[in-house]
């Protein structure tokens, strides 16, 4: 019997000090993968605070981005469905060379909360991010599947992983008193900054991601604020291109 007593104390024994070392072990891959995301963010602050740019008001002071050093900007004509005009800006963004680097349109009525793009597809996430830990909007960095030669970088309502799940079209975003759409589309035949001509496909869209442009479009995107609240209301809705 002292025997059988000795054998099952050093069982249990064994069994606790098992339990302790898997324990370890867990707290230790978990501290890790901390370290590793505290890494991954502080690299990408890193990368974002490298981009030289200055805040600039849109829309009557509504708004406000950090457009990248040696950026240009310039208005367009406004679409009709930007129906509040006190808080509508159409502005086209110009990198150092003059090339078009993305447009943002504000003053739209806000989105039904179960918006989403209509066409299903299974594309390729480059990049994704949030502007704020809690809601939207998001940036999303989207590679088509159908075309991997075209992409769409943009603000959306819907999260990355879920406008990746949709044909890459123009999209937009809820703001409080309205909506915006602010994004890049790249053709196949669009020069990318940088990168390889000689690159196709994903390869392509991954080469860009490295790149400096990159990092100002992002940091331009990602920057979009509400500066006040929109508390003047559209004077109509209406359902189809006025004439003329």
């Amino acid at each position: 019997m002292p025997s059988i007593s000795r054998s099952r104390t050093t069982l249990v024994g064994v069994l606790v000090f098992t339990m302790l070392a898997a324990g370890c072990s867990a707290a230790s891959l978990d501290s890790e993968e901390s370290q590793s995301q505290g890494v991954h963010e502080q690299q990408d602050q890193d990368a974002q605070s490298t981009v030289a740019a200055d805040s600039v008001e849109l829309a009557n002071g509504y708004f406000s981005v950090d457009l990248p050093q040696d950026w240009s900007m310039r208005e367009i004509e406004p679409v009709y469905f930007q129906y509040n005009q006190e808080s509508a800006t159409s502005v086209e963004f110009l990198n150092s060379e003059g090339q078009l680097m993305a447009t943002l349109r504000t003053g739209a009525d806000s989105l039904a909360e179960n918006a989403l793009p209509s066409i299903p597809e299974n594309n390729i996430l480059l990049d994704g991010s949030s502007l704020d830990s809690t809601e939207g909007p998001h940036f999303a960095f989207i590679s088509a599947s159908a075309n991997p030669d075209t992409a769409l970088i943009a603000l959306t309502e819907v999260s990355p992983d879920q406008q990746a799940e949709f044909q890459p079209q123009s999209t937009a975003f809820n703001y409080q008193g309205g909506s915006a759409s602010f994004e890049r589309k790249i053709g196949p035949d669009d020069e990318l900054t940088s990168v390889d001509p000689n690159l196709h496909g994903t390869q392509r869209m991954r080469a860009y991601l490295e790149t400096e442009e990159y990092a100002q479009l992002k940091t331009l995107m990602t920057s979009f604020t509400q500066l006040k609240d929109v508390t003047v209301d559209p004077p109509q809705d209406p359902s189809s291109t006025p004439e003329g």
